[in-house]
Protein backbone atom coordinates (compact mmCIF):
# COMPACT_ATOMS: atom_id res chain seq x y z
CA UNK A 1 0.00 0.00 0.00
CA UNK A 2 1.12 3.44 -0.69
CA UNK A 3 3.45 2.29 -3.42
CA UNK A 4 3.08 2.84 -7.26
CA UNK A 5 2.88 0.12 -9.05
CA UNK A 6 3.83 1.62 -12.17
CA UNK A 7 7.10 3.65 -10.63
CA UNK A 8 8.10 0.45 -7.92
CA UNK A 9 7.45 -2.85 -9.96
CA UNK A 10 6.75 -2.50 -13.77
CA UNK A 11 10.48 -2.39 -15.47
CA UNK A 12 11.36 1.25 -16.94
CA UNK A 13 10.96 -0.68 -20.66
CA UNK A 14 7.00 -1.09 -20.78
CA UNK A 15 6.48 1.77 -17.75
CA UNK A 16 5.28 4.64 -20.50
CA UNK A 17 2.95 2.19 -22.26
CA UNK A 18 1.53 0.90 -19.38
CA UNK A 19 0.77 4.26 -17.93
CA UNK A 20 -0.96 4.68 -21.42
CA UNK A 21 -3.25 1.74 -20.32
CA UNK A 22 -4.17 2.63 -16.57
CA UNK A 23 -5.15 5.75 -17.79
CA UNK A 24 -7.29 4.47 -20.49
CA UNK A 25 -8.56 2.30 -17.58
CA UNK A 26 -9.43 5.70 -15.17
CA UNK A 27 -11.49 7.18 -18.10
CA UNK A 28 -13.84 3.95 -18.57
CA UNK A 29 -12.33 1.46 -20.65
CA UNK A 30 -11.84 -2.13 -19.14
CA UNK A 31 -8.87 -3.71 -19.60
CA UNK A 32 -8.93 -7.38 -20.10
CA UNK A 33 -6.01 -9.94 -20.51
CA UNK A 34 -3.26 -7.32 -20.08
CA UNK A 35 0.48 -9.52 -20.19
CA UNK A 36 3.12 -7.58 -18.86
CA UNK A 37 6.62 -8.37 -16.65
CA UNK A 38 6.58 -7.34 -13.09
CA UNK A 39 9.81 -6.59 -10.74
CA UNK A 40 9.18 -9.39 -7.76
CA UNK A 41 9.71 -7.39 -4.79
CA UNK A 42 11.42 -10.47 -2.45
CA UNK A 43 14.26 -10.87 -4.92
CA UNK A 44 13.87 -8.64 -8.03
CA UNK A 45 12.51 -11.90 -10.51
CA UNK A 46 11.30 -10.83 -13.27
CA UNK A 47 8.07 -12.55 -13.50
CA UNK A 48 4.79 -12.17 -16.04
CA UNK A 49 1.36 -11.34 -15.17
CA UNK A 50 -2.13 -11.32 -16.66
CA UNK A 51 -4.14 -8.69 -15.47
CA UNK A 52 -7.70 -7.20 -15.86
CA UNK A 53 -8.53 -3.51 -14.57
CA UNK A 54 -11.47 -1.77 -14.25
CA UNK A 55 -12.30 1.34 -13.14
CA UNK A 56 -13.86 2.40 -9.85
CA UNK A 57 -16.29 5.14 -9.28
CA UNK A 58 -17.62 7.03 -6.39
CA UNK A 59 -21.10 6.19 -5.59
CA UNK A 60 -22.60 9.70 -6.11
CA UNK A 61 -21.28 11.64 -8.88
CA UNK A 62 -19.88 8.47 -10.64
CA UNK A 63 -16.24 10.25 -10.78
CA UNK A 64 -13.28 7.80 -11.52
CA UNK A 65 -11.51 7.24 -7.70
CA UNK A 66 -9.15 4.50 -9.10
CA UNK A 67 -8.57 1.69 -10.80
CA UNK A 68 -8.84 -2.20 -9.66
CA UNK A 69 -6.27 -4.48 -10.61
CA UNK A 70 -6.69 -8.18 -10.33
CA UNK A 71 -4.05 -10.01 -11.39
CA UNK A 72 -2.44 -13.85 -11.61
CA UNK A 73 1.48 -14.62 -12.18
CA UNK A 74 1.56 -16.62 -15.58
CA UNK A 75 5.24 -17.11 -15.59
CA UNK A 76 5.33 -21.10 -15.10
CA UNK A 77 2.46 -21.33 -17.33
CA UNK A 78 3.68 -19.39 -20.19
CA UNK A 79 7.52 -21.08 -19.84
CA UNK A 80 5.52 -24.73 -19.98
CA UNK A 81 4.13 -23.54 -23.10
CA UNK A 82 6.50 -22.50 -24.65
CA UNK A 83 8.49 -25.61 -23.41
CA UNK A 84 6.14 -27.33 -25.47
CA UNK A 85 6.35 -25.70 -28.43
CA UNK A 86 9.61 -26.23 -28.85
CA UNK A 87 10.21 -30.08 -27.75
CA UNK A 88 11.26 -32.45 -31.20
CA UNK A 89 8.87 -34.28 -32.51
CA UNK A 90 8.80 -37.24 -33.19
CA UNK A 91 9.92 -38.37 -36.50
CA UNK A 92 6.67 -40.78 -37.69
CA UNK A 93 7.67 -43.26 -40.64
CA UNK A 94 5.44 -45.44 -42.09
CA UNK A 95 6.55 -49.35 -41.27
Amino acid sequence: MGRSLIQDFIISDFKEAYQSVFSEALHGKKIPNLEFLLKRKRDGAMIKVLMNATVQRDEEQGRPIGVLCIGQEITIRDNEQEGQQTKPTKNRRSQ
